[in-house]
């Protein structure tokens, strides 16, 4: 059985994020994620904040490549009966994105399993002793 220095619990963006992070820092991580991949799910859209992270992340690029389209105004309805608009001219970090969540998620995954980090038993291939 191997050991890890960290193991993730979760499989999502929030996992492949701090996966990225881990290994990145020269740590064995090991990632632990339910099987199959991702249907429509809230959060469809990416705020600009997450550029800085995806940037990063190494990710930048791979997301611009799309099918993501660049979303330069958001409406949104928290706890109020109107929608209310943010212009991405108003954001430092640009613009946000609207996701093709699978393919988001896919390309999440592949960065995680090329960075090489082991997962089980989720999408990536299980470390060798845990099959």
């Amino acid at each position: 059985m191997s050991l890890f220095d960290v193991a993730v619990i979760g499989g999502g963006i929030a996992g492949a994020a701090a996966a990225l992070t881990v290994a990145g820092a020269g740590r064995s991580v090991l990632v632990i994620g339910p099987e199959g991949e991702a249907g429509d799910r809230p959060g469809e859209f990416l705020s600009p904040a997450a550029n800085a992270l995806l940037a990063e992340l190494g990710l930048a690029d791979r997301i611009a490549a799309g099918p993501h389209r660049v979303a330069n105004a958001t409406y949104a309805a928290w706890a109020a009966p109107v929608l209310a608009q943010r212009n991405a001219i108003t954001h430092t970090e640009g613009p946000g994105r609207v996701l093709d969540r699978r393919v988001f998620e896919r390309a999440l995954t592949a960065a995680v399993a090329e960075a090489g980090v082991p997962g089980w038993p989720s999408r990536w291939p299980a470390p060798s002793g845990t099959a």
